[in-house]
């Protein structure tokens, strides 16, 4: 190998230097090449002696180390493409030169062609970049789980900023990223495979309460005939809603996405189906009506007869749905914080659960 500024006769016959180094070098196959280094010699010597590094790996069918990596990700691009053309960077290495941003997007197409809502991937993908973006990561070599700490520690603000359960979703967004890039050989250890999650319990922002049976009736009675329309949805599909999420455990969103042909009041027991590609956990799930709400639902459908397809919650907006039940609680003269805790849409799961325990079914049965 060779380290020199090359020289050159100009167009009026006087001799000029270059400015940068050249670095001529032997490769695996005992070929000759050249690459333009830098204006100062000792980062041109240090280029030299990673390229070195590369042919001696190549020479003996080593393996790719750490260092190497990060030279891989942080030299000019020009080198990386000459060294990739001569073959001193293999297949697998051919993304270590990309930034992170880089190495977001292609990971955000590999999120979208798996099996998750869009929303669940929005959100992971925010998690990550706001972590890339505290801790000023350029490559993927840069992620450590020190920065990563003080950007949680930032994040959580003493307790004054996010909850320990929103953290946890960043840790697993994270050590999740990290994971791929190491499956795509993109960095060659994941710096966050050990991270710990924070136990939840400790921090308990929302403790929701069951809505007892009495009080159930109360909201149903006033909200079947409150005659008013609120969050798209006319009283009777309201009353339809609660007691659907407070005896079937029903997310907002699973709610939303009932058909007709989701309901079964025919079969022994009447059934409830929630279609995979609409439950959290992506599977298919059947849940048994009891006789009361079976009778609602056929009420409802004698009134409103709708096609297999239709959507049974039809106009549902989104969100919002806080707003709906705390104005309907009102309505009915009931109190959403209690001394119990506080009741939201999300707390018709927690009744769910306590009906159950009521009524002698272990949990993990219901669940």
């Amino acid at each position: 190998m060779s380290l020199q500024k090359r020289t050159y006769i100009g167009t009026n016959g006087q001799e000029i230097r270059c400015p940068k180094f050249t670095i001529q070098f032997g490769d695996h196959l005992n070929k000759w090449h050249k690459i333009t280094g830098f204006t100062s010699r000792s980062a041109s010597s240090e280029l030299e002696r990673n390229i070195k590094r590369l042919v001696a790996i190549k020479q003996t069918n080593g393996l790719i180390g750490a260092e190497e990596l990060r030279f891989l990700e942080s030299c000019p691009k020009t080198v990386f493409k000459k060294l990739k053309r001569i073959g001193l960077v293999d297949n697998s290495r051919v993304n270590a030169n990309k930034s992170l941003e880089d190495h977001l997007a292609d990971w955000e197409t590999e999120l979208e062609s798996r099996d998750n809502t869009s929303k669940h991937n929005k959100e992971t993908l925010q998690y990550v970049r706001r972590a890339v973006s505290f801790c000023k990561w350029q490559v993927a070599s840069e992620i450590s789980m020190e920065d990563y700490q003080r950007y949680l520690k930032a994040y959580r603000n003493g307790g004054k900023g996010v909850s320990l359960n929103t953290l946890n979703h960043s840790i697993i967004a994270m050590r999740s990223f990290c994971g791929w890039l190491k499956e795509k050989k993109r960095i060659t250890e994941n710096p966050l495979e050990y991270m710990p999650l924070y136990n939840k319990k400790t921090d308990v922002r929302h403790h929701r309460r069951a809505m007892y049976i009495d009080e159930l009736t109360q909201l149903l009675t006033y909200t079947q005939s409150c005659g008013e329309k609120r969050n798209g949805l006319q009283p009777l599909a309201r009353a339809l809603l609660y007691h659907t999420a407070s005896y079937t455990g029903l997310r907002w969103s699973e709610c939303r996405s009932l058909i007709r042909r989701d309901v079964e009041l025919d079969s022994i027991p009447p059934t409830i189906t929630i279609r995979a590609q609409f439950a959290k956990n992506r599977k298919e799930a059947t849940l048994a009506l009891n006789e009361d709400l079976r009778a609602r639902f056929a009420d409802y459908f004698k009134l409103h007869p709708m096609l297999p397809e239709a959507r049974i919650f039809a106009g549902m907006w989104k969100g919002k749905g806080y707003k709906m039940l705390a104005e309907d609680m009102e309505g009915a003269g009931l109190d959403r914080n209690t001394s119990e805790g506080v009741f939201d849409f999300h707390a018709f799961r927690t009744t769910f659960g306590t009906l159950l325990n009521r009524s002698g079914v272990p949990l993990a049965t219901g669940s």
